[in-house]
């Protein structure tokens, strides 16, 4: 015998679905200036608001599983990456940023140098 399970709804993932109730706002607007105007408003609040992941790699020669099953606090790794050269930071695999290492207030920080 079949049962029917009810589910939460999924939150929005595509642009599309997340641009659903802009476009609906927009469509009400009383001209075509001004729904496009709200579109463009609202689509640009949205996306400057959505999260991104800026990530920095280093390449670290001749690191093994070992090395890393063998981790303990203090550990130190040298990178083949020259100290006076700022790191390309990327997000969603596009390089965005060159940056470089700082400490501030004890904790380490990403300074961005230039635009890639």
């Amino acid at each position: 015998m079949a049962t029917n399970a009810t589910t939460a709804p999924e939150e929005p993932t595509s642009s599309t679905a997340l641009l659903a109730p802009v476009q609906e706002e927009a469509a009400i607007a009383a001209d075509t200036e001004t729904a496009s105007l709200l579109l463009r408003r609202t689509v640009e609040e949205r996306v400057t608001q959505a999260p991104l992941r800026l990530e920095i790699r280093l390449p670290i020669r001749g690191l093994r599983v070992k090395d890393i099953l063998a981790l303990r606090k203090g550990a130190i790794f040298e990178t083949q990456w020259p100290a006076d050269e700022d790191i390309p930071g990327d997000c969603g695999g596009q390089q965005l940023v060159w940056t470089e290492f700082e400490v501030i207030d004890k904790k380490l920080a990403v300074r961005v140098t230039r635009l890639a």
